[in-house]
């Protein structure tokens, strides 16, 4: 799954090396795509302040508008202004779908009816996030600052991390980008 600034979500089957489907529905450039861990769905997060759930399934439809669009979910709407999503991501199971706002705001949804069931305020630029296989820890990388690791069940910073922080390696600690668990000890970060 690939997406860009024209707000477009692409996905591709890598077996004939062609876009099998194309999605839109974005107003906005499309800042981060993520696939979910067993369905044929895809997230994507815009600067438009949605989040939007992809039936990837519908394999061949290049399709116009929002076919194939599960659902929208308007995670940094407010009124008549919207800031934009950062970075989105599927919880291990696929049942949380997470969003970060560039304003700091990091929300958890419920995929099958859409509502907020947990927010934390990351104070930064979020510039991605990633939850681990257990679904209790959130590595978050937030611009010009230390990326951190959220505990998820108690809703706070377990630490913030720096280039050697025990088992964990940080190549570089400005602007990062978006984090990735490897393992459950693990934090693979770039920037």
């Amino acid at each position: 799954v690939t997406a860009g600034a024209d707000g477009i979500v692409s996905f591709w089957d890598l077996a004939r090396m062609a876009v099998s489907a194309v999605f839109e529905g974005h107003k906005g450039p499309v800042q981060s795509v993520d696939s979910h861990p067993f369905k044929h769905q895809g997230l994507s997060g815009s600067t438009d302040g949605t989040v939007r759930l992809w039936d990837l399934s519908i394999g061949g439809a290049i399709g116009k508008g929002s076919q194939g669009c599960i659902q929208t979910i308007e995670a940094g709407v407010t009124g008549a202004s919207s800031v934009p999503i950062q970075s989105v991501a599927f919880g291990p199971q696929g049942r949380l779908l997470y969003s970060a706002s560039k304003e700091g705001t990091i929300k958890a949804w419920d995929e099958r009816s859409a509502l907020n069931v947990n927010a934390l305020q990351a104070g930064a630029d979020v510039t991605g996030i990633s939850i681990s296989s257990s679904g209790h820890y959130m590595a978050v990388a937030l611009r010009s600052i230390k990326p951190r690791i959220y505990d998820l069940r108690m809703n706070r910073v377990l630490f913030r991390l720096s280039p050697s922080h025990g088992e964990t390696h940080i190549i570089s600690h400005s602007h990062f980008i978006r984090p990735s668990f490897i393992r459950t000890n693990k934090v693979f970060c770039g920037s």
